[in-house]
């Protein structure tokens, strides 16, 4: 299986906060940089194809 990463730069409304995350300008995201909640819509990275769209929680802060 190859992996691809597929840059698709977009604005969203994060389904927990309700913030407008924007566009990113250099990569694609899925996380919310105000609460960190994530959701999950990729296979591999920014491809969009998993089906699950499911709420991913932070767990922590890198280093806390």
């Amino acid at each position: 299986m190859q992996r691809n990463f597929t840059v698709i730069d977009e604005e969203f409304i994060c389904e927990n906060c309700g913030k407008k995350v924007p566009k990113l300008g250099y990569s694609c995201r899925n996380h919310c940089p105000y609460c960190l909640h994530s959701k999950h819509v990729d296979v591999n990275p920014g491809d969009r194809q998993e089906n699950c769209h499911g709420d991913l929680e932070p767990v922590r802060i890198r280093g806390k």
